[in-house]
């Protein structure tokens, strides 16, 4: 290669590194990232979703919700709410969820490859365009994407149906019913490990600590039967559904998708034991961001109900 040659290449990555440079700096983030940019950009590295193992591979059906003789535990200040009454959820289509909550680092790519676009679903028409997580050293990036709300959970999926399609299994948020059936792992007790609160279970009741991150998790923590980390604990999980009180009656893949307060579940490293419940539910305003909250993917079956969403046209509950 001729002197020539090596002047330009020379001059290409100068230009290419200036490119990452201003990025870096612009959305204040450490300038190790300038190199990670480059990666990103040249298609070397692109960070996506480790996904769990296969779920409901043969029709399951499971109680959901709150059961006191199941879910109230003796010292834990837990109480089953009339709403929530236990009722029987069937699935009838498999799916898998993200092994572990989207990362920071995972975001930050979306971020940086998507122009931060918001979500197309009508709940969001009037959010603005997603935060930059916090990152303040390299190890920052394994850590749990939070502050993220249910319309910048969306625009995350919305971006990966586009750079990973698969009509037959897109991703999306899960549905409350598949969320609570992996976060149980087939147990029908309190928790998959067993009927009481393990502290060495969860990343929980531990507010001076934080998140973990995706090595801390394997350390520290045994996997759900389905191979996912940090079901409870952590970080909280926007989900699909829209937030209601439930009735007893039985139902079938079920999801509620009115416009109103969205559905969180499984607590967090700042939540008491009580909200580190599978059967602790609560929710939230679509645009709403909080340090506590971030998201695990899904990839399953088209939910009918989103799909039209994602239109901008409401569509009824089912």
């Amino acid at each position: 290669m001729g002197l020539a040659s090596l002047a330009v290449l020379g001059f290409a990555f100068w230009i290419d590194y200036g490119v990452s440079e201003r990025w870096v700096f612009s959305h204040d983030l450490p300038g190790e990232l300038i190199w990670l940019d480059m990666q990103w950009r040249l298609g070397i590295s692109r960070p996506f979703p480790e996904m769990g193992d296969e779920i409901a591979t043969v029709p399951v059906t499971f109680s959901m919700r709150c059961n006191p003789d199941r879910d109230e535990e003796k010292g834990i200040n837990f109480k089953c709410k009339p709403e929530d009454a236990p009722h029987d959820v069937t699935l009838n289509k498999p799916y898998r969820l993200g092994r572990f909550e989207v990362t920071r680092r995972e975001y930050l790519y979306f971020l940086r490859d998507a122009a931060a676009l918001r979500s197309r679903r009508s709940e969001c028409s009037k959010s603005v365009s997603p935060d930059y997580p916090k990152i303040e050293k390299l190890e920052d990036l394994d850590l749990p994407a939070n502050i993220v709300s249910w319309c910048d959970a969306n625009a995350y999926v919305e971006w990966l149906n586009v750079r990973h399609p698969n009509l037959a299994q897109p991703w999306r948020l899960p549905t409350e019913a598949e969320w609570e059936y992996a976060a149980r792992g087939k147990a029908a007790t309190a928790y998959w490990w067993g009927p009481e609160f393990a502290k060495g279970e969860v990343n929980c009741d531990r507010k001076e600590h934080g998140p973990w991150t995706v090595s801390q998790s394997r350390d520290r923590q045994q996997a759900t039967p389905f191979g996912l980390y940090n079901m409870l604990g952590n970080v909280r999980e926007w989900v699909e559904d829209a937030y209601r009180p439930y009735g007893e009656t039985n139902q079938t893949d079920s999801v509620y998708s009115r416009v109103g307060f969205r559905v969180w579940r499984g607590g967090s490293w700042d939540d008491r034991p009580a909200g580190c419940r599978a059967a602790y539910r609560d929710g939230g305003g679509p645009d709403l961001r909080y340090y506590l909250i971030g998201f695990r993917v899904c990839r399953g079956s088209p939910i009918e109900t989103r799909d039209a969403a994602a239109l901008g046209a409401e569509s009824p509950s089912r």
